[in-house]
């Protein structure tokens, strides 16, 4: 089973639903879009987790991102992204801003590996979890 399998069972159960790259609310309503990368069998790279405009600041970023350090935590896959605001071309007074995606993402667990001044590299280690 891939990560992406493993995931769609546990959104759902935070009433949270995926579907080809897609995040649903429990009304159907398309909440964002998502996009993963496999590295290696143990790690994944999370490309893309955006929340559509009307969607945000309802927690669901959030819930989504604590969905999938969950599933790495039980499956043991490390997870690896590269912060970047939410529309990187056209960002609206309220968007997230690189800044504060970092704060997000230190707060989950992740940690920089690798920084420049144009990009960063974020990783997290799957935390042993007690079945």
């Amino acid at each position: 089973m891939n990560f992406e399998d493993i995931l769609y069972e546990s959104a759902s159960y935070d009433h949270l639903f995926i579907n080809q790259d897609l995040i649903y609310d429990e009304h159907g309503n398309i909440l964002g879009k998502y996009h993963f990368s496999d590295i290696s069998e143990n790690e994944i790279s999370i490309n893309v987790i955006s929340i559509y405009p009307e969607y945000r600041k309802q927690g669901y970023f959030n819930r989504f991102l604590d969905v999938i350090c969950k599933v790495a935590d039980e499956h043991h896959i490390e997870l690896e992204l590269i912060p970047l605001p939410i529309d990187i071309t056209d960002s609206p007074k309220g968007d997230m801003t690189v800044t504060k995606l970092k704060k997000i993402y230190i707060n989950k667990g992740f940690v920089p590996e690798y920084a420049d001044e144009s990009i960063s590299i974020f990783r997290r280690v799957a935390k042993i979890v007690d079945k």
